[in-house]
């Protein structure tokens, strides 16, 4: 028999027969011994095909999870601005102290012994002439620490009229940027009901009061104010006030003094930011032990101040405050005592502040200005100090209380830690021995490697605060990221960023958070993530690669304008460097490309070299890295028409193979991206060289010819919606520019158009539905405004694969470890049934089917299929329609969303519990297959794909000559169609989701049955009597038939399981009730002739053959059990009885325990 072999991969080249040669063809006679075939059929399965199955299915879960998690999450997250548009700096700094050394205010009675330091100076013991000066330049050196570059400006014991030209001249200097204005109010009275401050007169005889709504309008906008004096907050009070009520434009100054125009220029609150050392009826601490300007003290030198008041309170009692300011070290190195000091002070506060303050308000405070950040984290300090001396320090805006914060615990232990050695170093350093520093043992080995520290003389155990918040952050992760409780610790693990030793781990740790969603990624751009892991890729270390290329793809997947600095910094030559080593996991490799896709080089030299390291991972063995070099390559493909050409002229064979062969679904949609990302200009091209034109009418061919194989030959939803939405994008840019030239190609373009407008699934239909809908019928082009109806928002392959590395979680990377830990744990259901409860039994036992739901059924039941876990069981019925009953209550419900949208009969159900969750697959009689899954028996079933399994797709839908057939082969994802077209077999790969063998001319006549033995081996029968074996690895597959009846065959099936004697056992029945079991090996052949229950309308076996069921028109159900009758089922269970009607369908359960059975009167029963 001649055979016309049309599939996509040429099998003939890749197997060989069992026998070395040319399968024959052999006519079998009924009941001989040995079949002829025996020898040319191959059914075993090695160890190495079981791996590679187990592969296939672990992949086919990948792209499952891209394509339902794509659909779940798809809608863009709304990220919060994170991006500090408005950064300013702080350029002018004005000091004004009013001590009037000597002279306490009237209002003030100071107690002896009191505070006396001032900027740490002693005014008093200081030269008279000389102690204002100095004690001012101190402060300013305090202030130049965190802000050097500022244009310092002080005044001592001033005037109303010093004040005012000093504050004018900063602000002319400063023009819009930010003003400083800090006041020191110790020489003077307590301000004033009104928020008024005193400054002095002329001759230092009278204080003079100083309106803040002056000073306002002096200092203009944005400024900071710090005002340190008794009664602090009155002076916040009133200046917020003032503020208000100018906005509402009352002027509300009475007793002031200020004038309306005073007023109506004072800058709005909203753009100063002032910082009170006490609260409206409070006054300054006077302990002796602390300076007098404690506030002061706590935002300019911090660490000085912690530690001053912390040591009397320490453990360590040895340690005095001369020995406090000889801490080894500077606060700038972060490897000497007194830089990890404040380090971690750093981290402490800033911890605190993310924790404790609104998004908006901790970007504005901390992100936006170095100085106003810096003292703000002083500001900390200062509430939690001044508190323990009844002091509330207040601030605008305002802050909740932290002084009770945890976090200050830890900054505590790290002071207790650094005092208890001090006595120690200071020792060393007093004897002249050169001191060296180490970290903890845990980190030693990592310290070695990063040249960080000294080798051996050690002397100073570093803080272990780091590795400790680490520790507690990797428990917080272990514990399973939650959306509404962030990580208290994301702040700190970005000051880890900063150290060499602790770098890789902080890294790793991120990418984990990262990895939990994209309100993970969101949390950690708003913490200011994203400038130190730009300046990483500055960095040749190899271990940080793998890491860094997983945080960027995190940060571009979720905010793309993050290319923008990538672009500046160079950053792509990072990623392009990673993925031409191409030696890390694939999904790192896959991320490098997603990056270096995102921002296309723009030097052609770079792009050119991009491109061929993508084109070199064309043939990498995993499908992640092919789709994404894929993608990749479309993106420079859509800015660079010139290499969009090339890549179609000089690799059109492996464009070819890859959009049509390759075994991933996902590979296959991000070829026909590629195809998309230039087809308008190759459209719209138009040339007046001859060879030229040549070029892009053989490209223009070559993508009509792969679009029509993918209609024809592909199962995948995500591939099919790829083409249909690069004939959508054609049809508009034809519609928009049409000319003669265009005339030929517009109509093979529109051809497929047509195609797909009939497809079975509408996500793909849709679009081209309406083009179709709105064409013209003269040219056949559409018209513009159907344009606008065909232009759909279905995502496609790039927007879903963006949104995979969006959800990604970091610890299902590494496929060289367990994949368990990223999926559900797979539930196994076991029914132990013992063979002889049959007879045990009543012979007819109906199991609790009594409630007249049964009966509710609208349409004529068709087919009938038993969930895995066997709590209800699914009808398929009439016009598409599917219902579910539940086995134990009877409840019958319409599922909805199973629905065809072709209202074909639905004549195939089967559902299977694989290592990759819960599947079912739904036929109906036009050729339509749906594929649905599900993780868990109790989540819903989610449609994973629909295609047309049976025929050609428009004529089948137009009309048909015999119903289509399915079998789902047991051992493999393979499912066998046949029908519509007489003598066709296809067989479907559900883990590739294409058809990976199509034949046309198995027999002459209707093919009416099928049954899949493996991905191979099948058989098929016709409506002679007639059935063939079928191995599709053949030349000419047809290798063997045999004639098991004179009238149509109704079934076949392959028996498994443990009741079967041989692994090749097939068993069939004809509709004149011969039943036959034959061993495709040729080594049994049996026919035996049933009750006469003709025509026999409906068969079942059990998975092992044990029983089968033979259900008649006459409407009796024959139980056969071991080839003998058994039982014969001939009416209703019920009080009155009721015949059976004419079987529909019949379904044993796994273990051979359940029967369910279908009428055409619509009743369903289930038999035990």
């Amino acid at each position: 028999m001649e055979e016309r072999h049309t599939g996509i991969d040429e099998l003939e080249n890749s197997v060989i027969c069992a026998d070395g040669d040319t399968a024959k063809v052999v006519v079998l006679q009924p009941g001989m011994e040995e079949l002829p075939w025996s020898n040319s059929v191959d059914v075993s399965v090695d160890a190495d095909e079981h791996d590679l199955m187990r592969i296939r299915k672990q992949r086919w879960r990948v792209r499952a999870l891209l394509r339902l998690a794509s659909s779940k999450f798809l809608s863009p997250y709304m990220v919060e601005p994170w991006r500090v548009r408005d950064r300013m700096k702080t350029v002018s700094v004005a000091l004004v102290l009013c001590l009037n050394i000597g002279v306490d205010p009237p209002d003030v009675t100071k107690p002896k012994p009191c505070a006396r330091l001032e900027a740490w100076l002693d005014p008093n013991i200081l030269p008279a002439d000389h102690a204002l000066d100095q004690t001012v330049k101190a402060l300013q050196f305090q202030y130049e620490r965190w802000q050097p570059r500022a244009r310092y400006k002080t005044s001592t014991d001033p005037t109303m009229e010093e004040i005012k030209k000093l504050c004018q001249t900063l602000r002319r200097s400063a023009k819009e940027e930010r003003v400083l204005f800090h006041y020191n109010g110790h020489g003077v009275p307590k301000p004033t009901v009104n928020g008024e401050i005193w400054v002095f007169n002329k001759g230092y005889t009278q204080y003079i009061p100083l309106s803040v709504v002056d000073l306002q309008s002096w200092m203009g906008s944005p400024s900071i104010y710090v005002f340190d004096c008794s009664a602090a907050g009155l002076i916040l009070k009133n200046f917020l006030r003032f503020s208000s009520q100018r906005s509402s434009g009352g002027v509300g100054a009475e007793g002031t003094g200020a004038s309306e125009e005073i007023l109506q220029s004072s800058p709005s609150s909203t753009d100063c930011i002032l910082l009170a050392a006490c609260d409206e009826r409070e006054i300054l601490p006077t302990n002796p032990d602390l300076p007098a300007d404690l506030f002061t003290s706590c935002l300019t030198t911090p660490i000085k101040m912690a530690l001053r008041w912390f040591a009397p309170r320490a453990l360590v009692q040895k340690v005095s405050n001369s020995m406090l300011d000889r801490i080894p070290g500077k606060l700038n190195d972060r490897k000497t005592p007194l830089g990890e000091l404040n380090w971690i002070f750093t981290a402490v506060t800033d911890t605190i502040a993310w924790n404790v303050l609104p998004r908006p308000l901790f970007k504005r405070l901390f992100r936006q200005d170095l100085l106003v950040a810096s003292l703000f984290r002083n500001f900390l300090l200062a509430e939690r100090i001044m508190w323990s001396a009844n002091c509330s320090p207040v601030s605008y805006p305002p802050l909740p209380p932290t002084h009770d914060h945890h976090l200050w615990q830890a900054w505590d232990h790290t002071m207790e830690h650094c005092l208890a050695q001090l006595p120690g170093l200071l020792a060393t350093e007093e004897e002249g021995v050169e001191r060296s520093f180490r970290r903890s043992p845990t980190t030693s080995d990592e310290a070695g490697k990063s040249g960080e520290l000294p080798p051996q003389d050690l002397s100073y155990v570093a803080n272990p605060f780091f590795e400790d918040q680490m520790i507690a952050f990797e428990t917080w992760l272990q514990m399973g990221p939650m959306e509404r409780n962030a990580p208290e610790q994301l702040p700190i693990v970005l000051q880890v960023l900063l150290s060499q030793v602790h770098r890789l781990r902080a890294l790793k740790l991120l990418a984990r958070f990262l990895g939990a969603g994209p309100w993970a990624i969101d949390l950690a751009l708003s913490v200011g993530i994203f400038p130190y892991v730009l300046k990483l890729l500055a960095s040749p270390a190899e271990e940080l690669r793998q890491e860094l290329v997983f945080i960027w793809g995190k940060i571009l997947s979720l905010d793309r304008s993050c290319e923008v600095d990538l672009a500046k910094e160079n950053g792509q030559a990072y990623f392009v460097e990673f993925l031409r080593r191409g030696i890390a996991p694939p999904h790192y490799l896959g991320m490098a490309a997603f990056v270096m896709g995102t921002s296309p080089l723009d030097r052609r030299h770079e792009a050119g070299q991009a491109a061929s390291i993508c084109i070199g991972h064309w043939n990498h063995e995993e499908p992640i890295v092919r789709r994404w070099v894929m993608l990749c390559l479309a993106q420079y493909s859509a800015v660079s028409f010139p290499l969009y050409m090339h890549l179609l002229q000089e690799f059109e064979t492996r464009i070819s193979q890859m959009c049509l062969e390759d075994p991933a679904s996902d590979v296959r949609a991000a070829s026909i991206y590629l195809l998309r990302s230039g087809i308008i200009s190759l459209m719209l091209r138009q040339s007046d060289n001859t060879e030229s034109s040549r070029e892009v009418n053989s490209c223009r061919n070559l993508v009509i010819r792969i679009f029509r194989s993918v209609l024809q030959h592909d199962s995948s939803v995500l591939v099919r919606q790829e083409v249909s939405l690069a004939l959508v994008e054609v049809a508009s840019s034809v519609a928009v520019d049409y000319h003669s030239e265009l005339r030929a190609e517009i109509h093979g373009f529109f051809e497929l158009i047509e195609m797909v407008s009939h497809d079975v699934s509408l996500p793909v239909a849709s679009p081209c539905r309406r083009i179709v809908e709105g064409a013209t019928d003269r040219d056949r082009v559409p018209e513009p405004c159907a344009m606008s109806a065909a232009l759909t928002t279905t995502p496609d392959v790039y927007a879903r694969s963006v949104s995979e590395i969006l959800h990604l979680r970091w610890d299902c990377l590494d496929y060289s470890s367990s994949q368990g830990d990223c999926q559900r744990e797979t539930r196994q259901y076991s029914h132990p049934f013992n063979s002889s409860v049959w007879e045990n039994r009543v012979a007819v036992k109906f199991q609790g089917i009594e409630s007249d739901s049964f009966r509710d059924l609208d349409l004529l039941p068709k087919s009938v299929a038993f969930l895995p876990d066997k709590t209800s069981i699914l009808v398929g019925c009439a016009e598409g329609l599917v219902y579910s009953i539940g086995l134990t209550s009877g409840e019958l419900v319409e599922l909805e969303s199973f629905r065809f949208p072709n209202v074909s009969d639905v004549v195939f159900l089967e559902a299977r519990q694989g290592i990759f969750g819960e599947a079912l697959l739904q036929g109906t009689c036009d050729g339509t297959l749906k594929l649905w899954q599900r993780d868990d028996t109790s989540d819903p079933y989610e449609e994973f794909s629909i295609w047309h399994a049976a025929g050609p797709l428009v004529a089948s839908r137009q009309s048909f000559s015999c119903f289509s057939r399915f079998s789902w082969c047991e051992k493999e994802d393979v499912v066998y169609s046949c029908g519509n077209v007489p003598g066709e077999l296809r067989k479907w790969d559900l883990v590739a989701e294409r058809c990976a063998w199509l034949s046309k001319d198995i027999g002459t006549t209707d093919l009416i049955c099928i049954a899949g033995l493996d991905s191979h081996v099948s058989l098929c029968g016709d409506t002679t009597g007639m059935v063939f074996l079928i191995d599709s690895r053949c030349q000419f597959p047809c290798v063997g038939s045999q004639q098991v009846g004179t009238s149509p065959v109704v079934a076949l099936r392959a028996l498994r399981g443990s009741h079967a004697q041989w692994d090749a056992q097939f068993i069939g029945c004809t509709e004149d009730g011969e039943v036959s079991v034959w061993d495709v090996r040729g080594t049994h052949f049996e026919r035996k002739r049933t009750v006469t229950l003709e025509p026999v309308m409906a068969f079942a076996c059990s998975a092992d053959g044990e029983y089968w069921s033979i259900g008649g028109k006459s409407g009796n159900i024959a139980i056969y059990k071991d080839g003998e009758l058994s039982t014969l089922l001939q009416y209703h269970n019920g009080f009155l009885r009721t015949r059976l009607g004419p079987s529909a369908a019949l379904c044993w359960d796994l273990q051979g325990q359940f029967l369910a059975a279908a009428f055409h009167d619509g009743i369903v029963s289930v038999f035990e």
